[in-house]
């Protein structure tokens, strides 16, 4: 057994600062000295390994909670976007959108109805589009150019087939029925609170101002 010094005995420590870089083994020394006996050779290697261990996660832990922080900018889920919709006349837009971190991929359905009083005949114009969109402000986050925001803005295009229906006809109507369009379009999202999302859309297929709610499903 190892005798302990007279002074540890009395309960008389000496303590002494262990700092964390190339000091550390001098010092670990000096207090093994002061602590323990010269005759215990064994008890002072495993008082060294102790504290070099134990300077060695501090170190661990201060490089990890000092690291920069990276914004958390993860895939929301899917989403339907729903809203009433004007001009030229009144209407409604419902789609889907899959909504990554920087893109878009989106499926749409367009209903405008210009009512008589609107116009010199009442008009029904039904279309269907595919499209993909940018996220702005998503693709800075991504990138940590800015830090996340409860806001975003998109812009895209879609394209798709459309039908125009009239109260009155002609047969030149009839054989324009049938149409194609090629839509840019930008659109503005916002969580006031952080939790449900509103948008605001334009674009130049009718209706072309539309206002909503996203809903995830």
């Amino acid at each position: 057994m190892c005798s302990i010094d007279s002074k540890v005995a009395g309960n008389h420590l000496v303590s002494a600062y262990v700092p964390f870089y190339g000091r550390a083994s001098a010092s670990v020394r000096a207090n093994s000295q002061r602590f323990v006996g010269s005759d215990c050779p064994s008890v002072t290697r495993r008082f060294e390994v102790v504290v070099r261990l134990g300077a060695a996660l501090l170190l661990l832990c201060g490089a990890v909670l000092t690291r920069p922080g990276v914004a958390q900018v993860a895939p929301q889920p899917d989403i339907l976007q729903l809203g009433g919709a004007v001009l030229p006349g009144i209407g409604f837009q419902i789609g889907y959108v899959e909504a990554g971190p920087a893109f878009t991929r989106e499926a749409f359905a367009y209903v405008d109805v210009a009512p008589r009083f609107g116009s010199n005949r009442e008009e029904l114009q039904v279309s269907a589009g595919l499209g993909a969109g940018i996220r702005v402000i998503g693709t800075l986050e991504t990138l940590t150019l800015i830090t996340p925001r409860v806001w975003d803005f998109h812009l895209g295009f879609r394209f798709g087939p459309g039908l125009n229906f009239a109260a009155e006809e002609t047969r030149s109507d009839k054989n324009q029925r049938f149409s194609l369009f090629l839509e840019p379009f930008g659109r503005f999202t916002v969580a006031p609170k952080g939790e449900q999302i509103y948008f605001l859309e334009g674009g130049i297929n009718r209706p072309y101002l539309r206002l909503g709610v996203w809903l995830a499903i």
